[in-house]
């Protein structure tokens, strides 16, 4: 890949870690009208600030079972699916429904790869 796009990494640099993690914190360069939330998965969800319901989703703690589902579809439903990606992202694992609900959090924000991506994983997923 880094042939393909012409990358020359310092392969001796403490910032190239094993299985390339990184400490560092993902903060993007945010265009205007854009938005970036933070998340429980160390990425985070940018997307356009319509995206996001007003205020901020605590997207940095782990959301309980029994309440992700329901706010997220409410944000899914109000038209804010980066809102609902904050809550989904933030789970500590995924099942079939939190899956499904990204892959339509995707969907309504455009990105077909990772909607397809979400699709994937439950073909490859078929029960709980």
């Amino acid at each position: 890949m880094c042939r393909a796009l012409d990358l020359r990494p310092d392969l001796g640099s403490s910032q190239i870690t094993a299985g390339a993690r990184s400490e560092r914190a993902i903060r993007p360069a945010v265009p205007r009208g854009w938005r970036y939330e933070p998340t429980g998965d160390g990425i985070g969800v940018l997307a356009g600030a319509a995206a996001f319901a007003p205020g901020t989703v605590r997207g940095d703690r782990p959301w309980d079972p029994d309440e992700y589902g329901p706010l997220a579809q409410r944000f899914l439903a109000d038209g804010y699916p980066g809102s609902a990606l904050c809550v989904l992202k933030s789970l500590t694992s995924y099942d079939r429904a939190a899956v499904r609900l990204m892959g339509e959090a995707y969907r309504q924000l455009g990105r077909e790869l990772h909607a397809e991506r979400a699709e994937l994983w439950l073909r490859l997923h078929p029960s709980d």
